[in-house]
């Protein structure tokens, strides 16, 4: 896959996930207390969707045994955030 358009998907479901967070859910760090979470559904659809990505990264980088395809897999990973 060409790395901009990869780039080109990633913003768009990230300016989507963005565009869904309401102000009010940003009042007083709702995602972060048990109690009210309800109250910031799409920050936490947001944060949810940044950790997949990361846990992705990690597995990507990871599950190579040879030491200059896991170099690869990094500078793939370190360009795509260049692009980004």
């Amino acid at each position: 896959m060409d790395i901009n358009d990869l780039a080109k998907q990633m913003a768009m479901l990230d300016h989507t996930s963005f565009r869904a967070i309401k102000p009010h859910e940003c009042l007083n760090q709702a995602w972060n207390k048990p109690e009210i979470k309800h109250r910031s559904p799409n920050i936490l659809a947001f944060i949810k969707c940044f950790n997949e990505l990361t846990k992705r990264v990690t597995f990507e980088i990871l599950s190579t045994e040879v030491v200059k395809d896991r170099a690869s897999t990094v500078k793939f990973f370190i360009a795509l955030c260049q692009v980004c």
